[in-house]
């Protein structure tokens, strides 16, 4: 009993940091609402769908939805995703048996405030099943590793990750990887024991993949659906062989491009990706110190360790052959995965320290301010996003209610008209000042919900109140001399009845 309660205490104390660090960089968006552009579609309703093979995000949703309904509720969502991205780190991570503290409480914040986890927020509807099906794919890992027939329930536990959101794939097998690299450059067993547990790992994540495609199967007969072509997902996993191995190609030219510029709006100073050269560098240091140091008998660790080295850029990039044929439709909410490009290296820096040499101590120091630094970096970003969601909010809101204003201010208004939005809104809201916040997933301007019909009327309906039905522009009225002679918005008369339709011109074409 007393064993328990000091490991419950224990984990307490490794979990308490990430949460507040989650609470410090998320507490914006958490404690007001500020919504995305894929808020104003699902505010109330969980997303995704069956015909996007993501049947457990489904079947949960739909169970909450039976319920009382599906809400975008920040405090709570918000509540809920930092707790099990807080709980999943920890379970990724306590299998690599980390001994300096200071590198686990680092590498656990790091996750909690990564880019990823802020547009995953971002879209609030959902965030509570993305945390979920990666809070999946942690547990499948721990037990796999940590318990001899762990591997069978971890296979369920893939399945259910992969079913919530297929990306969470490549989260796991990524674990999995880095793992087996530790093994092979710790030699504290026998290497013959290390690749039989890499096979029945690898055999874990194969079958629950694969228990993920047949539940999927059965799921879209039983349902009557058909796979939506989005990201490719009507033929996911039946791709072009030439495709594949551009998708592996590109696996490396990405790896090599973090050190140089941004990638999905999760790298956007050039501080960080200094900042990457020199932990890159480092493992580099540390690689060939501990190969002189605990490999230099064992030659044929030697040839795994730098073959699996030659394969980083595969683990990290794992995504690119998941969207072998989408490969341009690949968002930041998919690229949890880039976390080991500042992970791995501390990895390697934990196992030098234990050697307890001044070099390792000096790169150590080093290290730690590095990703500090980092940390710093992304909790600001985060309420930066959040900060550029809450402007472009309240510009859209003004912009909205200055139109509706206009249409109702007509003589001869009548709210039973439809009303045709003409061309094209001219948008002059975007901020230089937000340049880095407004690229990451979820962010939008006026202009996004002014010309996206559906965003349009879900965002005058939902937030100004205001239902209308909605007609396509004829080329009749565009080719009118009535029309052309009309100015576009937001000038006077940019508004006008024309054969009983209330005509929105933004523009001529």
């Amino acid at each position: 009993m007393n064993n328990i309660k000091e490991r419950i205490k224990l984990y307490y104390k490794a979990l308490i940091a990430p949460f507040i660090a989650g609470l410090v960089a998320h507490g914006y968006i958490m404690f007001s609402y500020h919504p995305n552009r894929d808020e104003f579609i699902s505010i109330f309703h969980h997303g995704s769908g069956y015909d996007f093979g993501r049947w457990m995000h489904t079947a949960i949703g739909n169970f909450m939805f039976r319920i009382d309904g599906c809400w975008s509720l920040p405090w709570l969502s918000g509540l809920v995703f930092i707790t099990l991205i807080t709980l999943s780190v920890f379970l990724f991570l306590e299998p690599f048996n980390i001994s300096n503290k200071i590198i686990k409480q680092f590498l656990m914040i790091l996750f909690v405030v990564f880019p990823v986890s802020t547009a995953t927020l971002a879209c609030m509807a959902t965030a509570p099943y993305y945390a979920l099906g990666v809070f999946f794919a942690a547990i499948a890992f721990y037990v796999s590793v940590k318990y001899k027939y762990g591997f069978l329930f971890a296979i369920l536990g893939i399945s259910a990750a992969v079913g919530v959101y297929q990306v969470y794939f490549a989260l796991a097998a990524a674990f999995v990887f880095f793992l087996f690299f530790m093994k092979i450059v710790r030699n504290e067993e026998k290497i013959r024991d290390s690749f039989i547990w890499a096979g029945k790992q690898l055999l874990m994540l194969s079958t629950g993949l694969g228990l993920y495609f047949v539940i999927n199967k059965i799921v879209v007969t039983v349902k009557n659906v058909k796979m939506t072509d989005y990201q490719n997902l009507d033929h996911m996993g039946n791709y072009a062989f030439s495709s594949i191995i551009n998708a592996f190609i590109k696996c490396y030219s990405d790896f090599f491009s973090f050190f140089i510029k941004d990638y999905k709006d999760i790298l956007p100073y050039k501080i960080l990706n200094i900042v990457l050269i020199i932990e890159w560098l480092c493992f580099a240091i540390l690689c060939v110190y501990l190969i002189i140091k605990k490999l230099k008998k064992a030659v044929f660790n030697i040839v795994v360790l730098l073959g699996l080295i030659m394969l980083i850029p595969f683990a990290i990039n794992l995504i690119n052959i998941m969207c072998a044929e989408s490969i341009e439709t690949i968002s930041v909410l998919m690229c949890y995965n880039v976390f080991f490009m500042f992970a791995a290296p501390f990895f390697i820096l934990d196992e030098a320290i234990k050697e307890g040499t001044a070099l390792s101590k000096l790169i150590s120091k080093l290290s730690l301010c590095a990703i500090g630094f980092v940390i710093v970096i992304y909790i600001k970003f985060a309420n930066m996003v959040y900060l550029a969601y809450d402007i472009h909010f309240e510009q859209a809101k003004a912009e909205m209610s200055a139109l509706q204003m206009m249409i109702r201010s007509l003589d001869d208004y009548d709210n039973e008209l439809p009303i045709v939005f003409a061309g094209e809104y001219k948008d002059n809201t975007e901020l230089w000042e937000l340049r880095y916040a407004d690229n990451l997933a979820g962010a939008y301007t006026t202009g996004y919900i002014m010309n996206n019909e559906a965003v349009r009327a879900a965002f005058s309906r939902i937030f100004m109140g205001f239902l209308y039905g909605e007609e396509n522009p004829t080329d009749e009225l565009m080719e009118s001399r009535e029309f052309k002679e009309m100015p576009s918005y937001p000038d006077a008369g940019s508004v006008k009845v024309i054969d009983n339709e209330i005509v929105v011109k933004f523009s001529d074409k």
